[in-house]
């Protein structure tokens, strides 16, 4: 993120943020376990400190983050999940990617969900 950009969304997990400037672009920083920054290829317990990019394919209108995910919504109305969500208390996710010996597989970590009609 450059020096002066301005912000106009941001949003907080337990452990991560996100936010959107005024070009449409989404920043994400924090903990990175679980896909939940939206960036790909993270190691399991790398920190990010400085916000980075989020690459979509449009621009981003709002962002929020819930416990481990974040939804990001495109101005075309777009849908983007980061991350996993557990349903009616069950697991939250987290593990859900882990391969025999316990490591997360690698994959890209921000998946088009739905494409919404506003």
């Amino acid at each position: 993120m450059e020096i002066g950009t301005k912000i106009i969304q941001m949003s907080a997990g337990v452990d991560f943020s996100m936010a959107v400037c005024a070009k449409g672009n989404v920043y994400s920083w924090g903990r990175a376990r679980g896909g939940r920054l939206g960036l790909t290829m993270m190691n399991e317990g790398e920190y990010i400190n400085i916000p980075r990019k989020v690459q979509l394919l449009t621009k981003a209108v709002d962002v929020e983050c819930g416990y481990v995910h974040a939804m990001i919504v495109g101005a075309d109305g777009t849908l983007f999940q980061c991350g996993k969500v557990g349903v009616h208390g069950n697991s939250d996710g987290q593990d859900e990617n882990l391969d025999s010996t316990g490591k997360i597989q690698n994959r890209t970590s921000l998946t088009e969900s739905c494409v919404l009609k506003f």
